[in-house]
């Protein structure tokens, strides 16, 4: 099956997700109102939900989501070290809705391998941006950066 999208600036459209909805029925709904998707997504095996970051505070290294910072404000997160063997492969994505220069900070310096200096990602002041971690034997690395300076 063959699915037409205009990936051409970068970004899907609505038509675009429209297209992926009708084709397969694992797709959760798109908010018309927040454009951020409701319910559940499962890809390769691995459920990954959407959560809206509406106040600071610390993100569960234990469970595979989709964070999407909604709050009013720059939204300041920490997401601690997973463990070792039991959450290889628990994937985050942390992705900015706002034109706020959200942070996300790696306790222990736990972002790819423990590197030197590598503790904090900070979004840039408009939306779009997002990073993509996953966790292997207590340590997160990075998959994906869209415009993210990790410092």
């Amino acid at each position: 099956m063959a699915i037409t999208t205009n990936f051409t600036d970068g970004c899907f459209t609505k038509q675009d997700i429209t297209n992926l909805t009708n084709n397969f029925a694992d797709v959760p709904a798109l908010d018309a109102a927040t454009n951020i998707f409701t319910g559940t997504m499962t890809v390769s095996g691995m459920t990954f939900t959407p959560v809206a970051v509406t106040a600071n505070g610390a993100i569960s290294p234990h469970v595979s989501a989709n964070y999407y910072f909604t709050k009013a404000g720059v939204a300041a997160v920490t997401l601690a070290a997973p463990t070792a063997t039991t959450d290889d492969g628990v994937t985050i994505t942390f992705t900015s809705t706002t034109t706020d220069q959200d942070t996300v900070t790696f306790t222990g310096s736990t972002l790819n391998g423990g590197g030197t200096g590598q503790l904090t990602a900070t979004f840039p002041v408009h939306s779009g941006a997002s990073i993509t971690v996953q966790a292997y034997q207590a340590k997160w690395y990075l998959l994906v950066n869209n415009l993210v300076v990790i410092s």
